[in-house]
């Protein structure tokens, strides 16, 4: 999934108001999004957070994503991920993470819980060969 970016100057000019850093500067419009009928939210609307979550989403068995109601990418962590669950144990949860760590290329932890209780972990995880983060897109 490609979801449409804001130009570079347009990010380039947000980026003044916070010292030509763009960190909190969204990449796109998109508000949020449903990708099998989850919800995905980026804190500062990264288009590259949203397209990984929709990639993790799809990640997961079919029959498991029923239980999952969203996903938020922390954008100050660095993919670092919360996904809400409904109607399912720690096992059902952990498998759930580690499917959707499988559709990533590294993150800084999938933290699953129901009801706002942590249930379920995933360790961060940065292979010993992953790219430079400017060739890679910033973890796309």
């Amino acid at each position: 999934m490609k979801l449409p970016r804001h130009e570079e100057e347009v990010i380039k000019a947000a980026a003044r108001a916070y010292r030509g850093d763009d960190e909190k500067v969204p990449t796109t419009a998109i508000r949020g999004l449903k990708v099998e009928g989850v919800g995905l939210s980026s804190r500062y609307n990264k288009a590259r957070e949203l397209e990984a979550m929709a990639r993790m989403v799809k990640a997961v068995e079919p029959h498991l994503r029923p239980h999952m109601t969203s996903v938020f990418c922390d954008s100050k962590g660095g993919a670092c991920y919360s996904v809400e669950l409904e109607g399912c144990d720690e096992h059902v949860a952990a498998v759930i993470g580690r499917q959707m760590e499988y559709a990533t290329t590294g993150h800084n932890g999938i933290y699953l819980t129901s009801g706002g209780v942590a249930i379920a972990a995933v360790d961060p995880y940065w292979p010993d060969d992953f790219p430079d983060t400017e060739e890679q897109g910033k973890f796309e």
